[in-house]
């Protein structure tokens, strides 16, 4: 009897312990957040429709999302959504090195997506890095529109929450070519201010290829950067597209003139004067930045 009693005492002592060191390893608080978080993350935001508004630094909306967001983040590290989202947040509240670090894991997560590299180089250009902003632009060039709109189709109900019901294949395949239009510009002029106009041609051309010289615009980038290199022959063949495609004439002629006085063809050079004009280079460039719309972040 008494070792039968023994057994049992020592046998429940094992167990108690077996018990002790189960319920120390078991994430209780965990298994509660996930139970939680499934019907939270169900709808991901209640304001999600109302990020793409304009909303000033500092705003109590923006402190609301990037607090529901970094919370977010706590609960899934590695969560498809929250990354994303809490970069956007920390961007439009002027935390640049925080949203870099956030597109960052997420570029990290879907290294084949446009729209992560495409952010980070925005923000770099934003904060004036320019050689960060353009490794990282060039990244995006690089990404495939196929899996860019997979991921996009997969989380279509956050991205109707951000663009309306209305955010179908057609419409995200305009903010993608939209974007990527934006890509090649932000990277011509990011070379334009380092004086890189070797890339800046290459750049140009590639995005001419692309079929994204419908303006006129990226022949007018070569033809520029042709210029400033000298090459005067190639940039008047730039020049004459942007004049067939009507892209800032009066501009377009004065480095007409420019190239063709450098070739002494005096007789064309005369001819064109008329149809020139002098202008401030950083005003056109400012202006050929906004043109047609400041690139966004998505």
């Amino acid at each position: 009897m008494k070792t039968i009693q023994f057994i049992f005492s020592r046998s429940l002592v094992v167990y108690a312990l077996i018990f002790m060191a189960a319920n120390s390893l078991i994430d209780y608080r965990g298994i509660e957040r996930s139970t939680t978080f499934k019907d939270w993350h169900q709808f991901f935001a209640p304001h999600i429709k109302e990020l793409p508004l304009p909303h000033s630094k500092g705003s109590a909306f923006l402190s609301q999302c990037i607090n529901y967001y970094e919370s977010f983040v706590d609960y899934v590290p590695d969560g498809v959504y929250a990354s994303d989202l809490l970069g956007y947040c920390y961007a439009e509240d002027g935390q640049y090195e925080k949203a870099i670090a956030s597109y960052q894991k997420m570029a990290a997560l879907k290294p084949k997506v446009f729209w992560y590299p495409y952010n980070i180089g925005i923000i770099y250009r934003i904060t004036g890095e320019y050689r960060q902003a353009e490794a990282w632009l060039k990244k995006a060039r690089q990404q495939q529109w196929k899996e860019t709109m997979n991921y996009l189709l997969e989380q279509k109900a956050l991205y109707e929450g951000l663009l309306g019901s209305g955010a179908d294949r057609k419409r995200l395949e305009e903010r993608f070519l939209q974007a990527r239009y934006h890509t090649y510009q932000l990277l011509i002029l990011i070379n334009a201010q380092v004086q890189d106009h070797e890339d800046m041609l290459a750049m140009a051309q590639e995005a001419i290829a692309q079929g994204l010289d419908a303006q006129g615009k990226f022949s007018f980038y070569a033809g520029i950067a042709a210029f400033k290199m000298d090459r005067y022959e190639q940039a008047l063949n730039f020049f004459d597209t942007c004049i067939k495609k009507e892209f800032l004439p009066a501009q377009v002629n004065y480095y007409r003139v420019q190239s063709l006085e450098a070739l002494g063809r005096n007789e064309e050079v005369e001819m064109l004067k008329g149809k020139a004009r002098i202008y401030n280079e950083d005003e056109l460039r400012l202006y050929l930045e906004q043109y047609p719309a400041q690139p966004q972040l998505f």
